[in-house]
């Protein structure tokens, strides 16, 4: 799993960095992935007030999106094993007008000796919610292979609690 990480994240820096540096906001990295073919993106509208999937997005990025996790690899040929940790961190930012959730995840110190990386870790997701009329809200997801992530957030958009997503299955398909 860690090597399949390191990857992912590589790969996320290459492709979102449009200027040959990390995304350090959610605004830096929507714009990246906006850019970038491999990135996915979803739009969908719900029929659900804004102020109710605002309130979700809280509620549910607070109970199942901040999580810390300790990954131990073993190497394919020879002894020994390592372990580190995985610290994910979800940010929900909520006007009048948008709620902005945004994920996280720092691995193991963060630091890295080719290219710096916010203080909470590299960007994988940023969902926007928009009002569009009195019962509807326009949902803008923008992701980096975190899949189960966005899945767990169209969810929770349309007022379907399912619970949170395994973080041990969130860098998979």
């Amino acid at each position: 799993m860690m090597k399949r990480l390191d990857v992912l994240v590589i790969s996320v820096v290459a492709l979102l960095s449009g200027c040959g540096t990390v995304p350090m906001t959610a605004a830096e990295f929507r714009e990246g992935a906006s850019k970038s073919s491999l990135a996915d993106k979803d739009n969908f509208e719900v029929r659900r007030p804004f102020a109710a999937v605002a309130r979700t997005f809280q509620k549910k990025a607070a109970e199942c999106l901040n999580y810390s996790a300790t990954i131990t690899t073993r190497p394919t040929i020879g002894y020994g094993s390592s372990s580190t940790t995985e610290k994910a961190k979800a940010t929900v930012v909520v006007s009048a007008k948008k709620a902005e959730l945004s994920f996280q995840v720092k691995h193991g110190s963060g630091q890295h000796p080719m290219y710096n990386q916010p203080p909470d870790g590299m960007y994988f997701l940023v969902a926007d919610a928009y009002p569009v009329g009195k019962n509807r809200t326009k949902v803008e997801i923008v992701r980096a292979r975190v899949e189960v992530v966005a899945q767990a957030i169209k969810l929770w958009a349309a007022g379907n609690d399912r619970g949170c997503p395994d973080p041990a299955k969130v860098f998979y398909r």
